[in-house]
């Protein structure tokens, strides 16, 4: 039995079904949480807990510095860069990632008023322990754990999602409550997941001339992420802006439905562009797994609207309906998205870095713009289309990027040991 289940996580299918079992696990708990703190708190306090988490997402994703992706694949194509130089790079930009995240929400709530001042140390904790998920998460990808990091995000869905519901069983349930629960969970989980990395690791790696080298290598997926993240969260700052905390919370329970096959399409991704990387997966399969990946994710998404419009308003209250003509809406766009998330895979894989701005920058851009106008005069349903004609808009760039790329593709140069 040991023997089969190793032999069937050697194969691209077992580890993505693994990894991607485990982050179905994770998200349902999450909207477990979702739902429990919005019936319990209401839309605008619910909104709170959103902007919050939202900017500790989004200081994560930025302080990554696109090291998270080149380095995966440089230490799983053997270029120089060890486990060891990567723990130390994470280490570092952890404290950088404290200072970003308790500024950020330092201005936003001297500026709105929206977010409690208590809750700023709590979205600092948040902040810092998504940074270090994301690290070590790579971490584990690079050293092709996948039942490690499966473990990891069981562990940051569960361990919250009990003590949530404990509290709302005595009606103690608060804001302060949810972060702090959440960035608990997700602390645990680098515990753990430092643990593992670490049995495969030498002493850390304090050397700032490798983290010199691998963060100029990333410059084109900072860029890229940098401008990926404003398409992708940027949303929530635009409602926040435009219609307060209320809609905030009204147009997030629309957008954790439909985001919810998202982390099954990001798991495939990481693992398509982890073999692409190390020459399990040659270039001319990619089309077909993308075409396999993209119509499967279609399916999803579809199934979820019929049941996700019809379960709305029953599982988190009346004060939400909203949510349901909402959702149909942000589905069109989750697929776009997800055609978007696919082709990045293929050309990260590729090692095409300089090709992943090119996409995000145009979406980054797009919803920049865009949002200036929805602010001033739209509401949460513009926000939605706006991301529609995003997300089609990269889709459409990036699917050519691939097309290109695979007609003249760059092969990684693997270090012989």
């Amino acid at each position: 039995m040991v023997t089969f289940l190793r032999k069937w996580m050697e194969r691209g299918r077992g580890e993505v079904s693994l990894v991607s079992m485990a982050r179905v696990f994770a998200t349902l708990c999450a909207l477990g949480i979702a739902i429990l703190s919005a019936r319990q708190l209401g839309p605008a306090r619910r909104g709170e807990i959103v902007l919050v988490v939202t900017v500790a997402m989004i200081a994560s994703e930025v302080m990554f510095l696109g090291a998270d992706v080149t380095g995966r694949i440089q230490i799983l194509s053997r270029r120089g860069v060890g486990i060891e130089d990567f723990l130390g790079l994470t280490v570092a930009l952890t404290l950088l990632q404290g200072v970003a995240v308790s500024v950020s929400l330092i201005v936003i709530q001297r500026a709105t008023g929206i977010i409690e001042t208590d809750l700023i140390p709590l979205g600092v904790f948040l902040g810092v322990a998504m940074f270090q998920a994301g690290m070590l998460t790579a971490a584990g990808f690079a050293l092709r754990k996948p039942v490690a990091i499966a473990l990891r995000d069981m562990l940051v869905g569960l361990l919250p999602l009990v003590v949530v519901f404990v509290l709302v069983s005595s009606r103690g349930l608060s804001t302060e409550a949810v972060v702090g629960l959440v960035a608990m969970g997700y602390a645990v989980g680098d515990v753990y997941l430092w643990i593992v990395v670490s049995r495969h690791s030498g002493p850390i790696g304090l050397r700032p001339v490798i983290w010199a080298q691998l963060l100029r290598s990333s410059r084109p997926v900072f860029a890229s992420a940098v401008a990926q993240t404003a398409a992708l969260r940027g949303d929530r700052i635009l409602i926040g802006l435009a219609v307060g905390a209320t809609g905030l919370g009204v147009y997030s329970v629309a957008a954790t439905a439909v985001e919810v096959p998202r982390l099954l399409l990001i798991s495939a991704t990481q693992i398509l562009a982890n073999r692409i990387a190390a020459g399990q997966i040659e270039p001319s399969a990619c089309l077909y797994l993308v075409r396999r990946i993209v119509v499967l994710y279609g399916l999803l998404l579809t199934i979820l609207v019929v049941v996700a419009s019809r379960l709305v308003v029953p599982v988190v209250g009346a004060g939400f309906s909203e949510a349901v003509s909402l959702i149909v809406v942000l589905a069109i766009a989750e697929f776009f998205l997800g055609v978007h998330l696919t082709m990045a895979g293929v050309l990260t894989g590729l090692a095409h870095f300089t090709s992943l701005p090119v996409a995000t920058v145009v979406g980054g851009l797009l919803i920049t713009l865009g949002g200036l106008v929805v602010v001033q005069g739209g509401g949460v349903k513009e926000v939605a289309w706006l991301k529609v004609g995003v997300f089609g808009v990269m889709a459409a760039v990036s699917s050519q990027l691939v097309l290109r790329g695979l007609q003249q593709p760059t092969y990684l140069r693997r270090d012989p040991r």
